[in-house]
């Protein structure tokens, strides 16, 4: 997905759940266009929220206030605009703010660490009726910033751009080695985006070594699997993901390359296999045994969703969208080389962060908080503690004719919610969410 450089300002919003299509996921365009000649100096994710928290003030349901822009219903998010009109509560206008605005009325699962903000994101990993779910706001710098973060995460098209470089491939996350390794040059890499073995986000990343994708077809005709006996691993098997056991499985003597593979992989009624035990011990021997085992065990099982899956195949990229059910939507396998990573340094890495945790910025180590960011958050709690639990409906609007106490809450046309720290003479100074101010009291006409 790209956008114009005339766009205006704004953000995209992405929701990751196996119910939101092919590729799991939703991406949203949400538009903020500043004034006439004014550049904001704000950030556009906090533009945005304080545009949705005064819509929701006013209208009849709240909680529907971002469906429209979001493309559909968030889990959680809609308790901020309810509460926000339920209770009067102030804007934030500060991402400082905004952060603790959402830590105490947002509805995530999970934890305080399920949410994350900075100026240019927000991200969070929650859970709805169906499992689950991961959703980000991330305005224009952090998209173009970052393409080997959220470069995947941006896509809407399951149809991968093909290319071969030369250049090593690094991973950002190192995968877990399938083992028998190939005997020849490079590594192909399987990101599994799957919930056979548990949630489906994040998902998994696996490689095999010693072997490009061109060549996996006859590599897996060719070799058996490594496992850990059972006797060491008392849950049963440790060896390689069902999912590629049953590629292994599909691969027929002719194949030379992976699509007809993958397209009888779609066709498999993979979500029916529940026996763990079982699972871990099917497709484990020679390549007719494993193709056998397979074909028997579907013979116990239902069909795969109706949905129609995605089949996309380059020379060094592979993509399988296959609809499970209608309960648990659609998964993804990608399967890539390092000579595709090479000439698709970003997107690869992105893939490969994608498929190895809920958020695509955990390996950023977090900045030391500057001075002045520092001062911002003292700013904040000072503010918090003068409001206490009252709210705008508890606040005489600020007027110069008007004598204030300390402790007295005031609602200013500009400032906002305020609240009085100290008296001096005819001045009084007042806490603010984004500053302390010294403003007049006690005029007299």
């Amino acid at each position: 997905m790209g956008m114009s450089t005339n766009d205006p300002a704004g953000l995209w919003f992405v929701h990751r759940s196996h119910r939101d299509g092919p590729l799991s996921r939703r991406v949203r365009r949400l538009t903020l266009a500043a004034a006439p000649g004014h550049e904001d100096p704000d950030p556009i994710l906090l533009l945005w929220f304080q545009k949705l928290l005064a819509q929701a003030r006013t209208v009849a349901e709240p909680d529907r206030i971002a469906d429209a822009a979001l493309g559909g219903r968030v889990a959680g998010l809609t308790t901020v605009f309810d509460t926000v009109k339920a209770k009067r509560l102030p804007i934030p206008k500060t991402i400082a703010a905004l952060e603790r605005f959402l830590r105490a009325h947002l509805h995530v699962e999970g934890g305080a660490d399920h949410l994350r903000v900075t100026d240019h994101t927000l991200r969070v990993l929650t859970t709805d009726d169906d499992g689950p779910i991961a959703y980000y706001f991330l305005d224009d710098e952090a998209v173009a910033a970052h393409a080997d973060r959220v470069g995947f995460l941006m896509l809407d098209d399951p149809r991968l751009p093909d290319g071969a470089g030369a250049d090593a491939f690094r991973p950002p996350v190192k995968p877990t080695p399938l083992l028998p390794a190939g005997t020849g040059a490079g590594t192909t890499f399987a990101c599994l985006l799957t919930h056979h073995h548990g949630p489906a986000v994040p998902g998994r990343v696996v490689a095999w070594a010693g072997v490009r994708l061109p060549d996996l077809a006859a590599h897996l005709r060719t070799v058996i699997p490594h496992a850990t006996p059972a006797a060491v691993a008392d849950a049963g098997l440790e060896t390689w993901p069902v999912e590629l056991r049953l590629l292994r499985a599909q691969v027929d003597p002719a194949d030379r390359l992976l699509s007809s593979a993958l397209e009888r992989c779609a066709a498999y009624p993979l979500d029916g296999l529940a026996d763990a035990d079982a699972v871990n011990r099917l497709g484990l021997g020679d390549h007719a045994s494993a193709r056998a085992e397979f074909k028997a065990a579907a013979a116990q099982l239902a069909g795969p969703g109706p949905e129609p899956a995605i089949v996309h195949e380059g020379d060094h990229v592979a993509v399988l969208c296959a609809h499970t059910s209608q309960d648990h939507g659609y998964q993804q396998w990608i399967l890539f080389d390092d000579r595709w990573a090479a000439a698709q340094p970003n997107l690869a890495a992105s893939i490969v962060r994608y498929a190895s945790d809920w958020d695509p910025f955990i390996w950023r180590k977090p900045k030391k908080k500057s001075a002045k960011e520092s001062a911002a958050d003292t700013l904040l709690r000072s503010w918090e503690r003068g409001i206490g639990k009252r709210t705008e409906a508890d606040a005489e609007p600020y007027k110069l004719s008007a004598r204030y106490v300390v402790g007295s809450l005031l609602q200013h046309a500009s400032f906002g919610l305020g609240a009085v720290e100290l008296i001096d003479g005819s001045k009084i100074q007042v806490v603010f969410q984004d500053a302390r101010r010294m403003l007049v009291h006690g005029r007299v006409a």
